[in-house]
């Protein structure tokens, strides 16, 4: 593992591209398919993959707290309208950091949905949308941001993050401050390498 290697060094063709986005929704689908478990509600479900995901990789939530708002207006737009109706433009230009794994170098390229900087410390805090309309899409949702996120970290080297969840039926908009220290932004990312490598050589046999 290294943090920080010259870019100036560095051919395309000793590069592997993946997006951060690409490897939450692996790492994502890994983590709630092992967790079916025969009897569980969605509601407790949830929670035993909240709870673990942040135990083991050591995320914290350091804030949360639940708005209302009009689900109405927001039910039938497409993504990209939707995300402009609640105030995130999609501008944010796409940055990459590279990262070695396994004796192999990965370029991992990422734009979060916003990143704000905190007035009173020189420091960005990178936040994401997610939208869901029934609590089974909730859940899926909720796990990919929490990952994003911690790739968004390492990307913009910060360890604030912020989730969004808006249920579009019910108008709820929750919004989840979490802590993402070093060593949960590398774990996460090896896991989900190590998945994404798995994947890579599953399709050449």
């Amino acid at each position: 593992m290294q943090k920080g290697i010259s870019n100036s060094i560095i051919l395309d063709r000793d590069v592997k591209e993946v997006s951060a986005g690409k490897l939450s929704h692996i790492l994502s689908d890994c983590y709630i398919n092992s967790y079916k478990i025969d009897n569980l509600t969605t509601n407790e479900l949830e929670k035993i993959l909240y709870d673990d995901i942040l135990s083991f990789y050591g995320i914290e939530e350091l804030e949360y707290r639940e708005d209302t708002i009009d689900g109405k207006k927001l039910r039938n737009v497409n993504g990209r309208e939707l995300h402009r109706l609640l105030g995130y433009e999609n501008s944010v230009t796409p940055k990459f950091i590279l990262y070695k794994f396994n004796d192999k170098l990965y370029k991992i390229v990422g734009s979060p949905d916003r990143v704000n900087e905190k007035s009173s410390e020189n420091e960005l805090v990178v936040e994401e949308l997610k939208t869901y309309k029934n609590k089974r899409n909730r859940i899926p949702q909720m796990i990919k941001g929490i990952f994003q996120l911690a790739y968004y970290s390492y990307i913009y080297q910060t360890e604030e993050g912020i989730l969004v969840m808006i249920d579009l039926n019910k108008g709820t908009k929750e919004t989840f401050y979490f802590n993402f220290p070093y060593y949960a932004q590398s774990r996460t990312l090896e896991d989900g390498l190590s998945i994404y490598d798995l994947l890579f050589l599953l399709k050449q046999t």
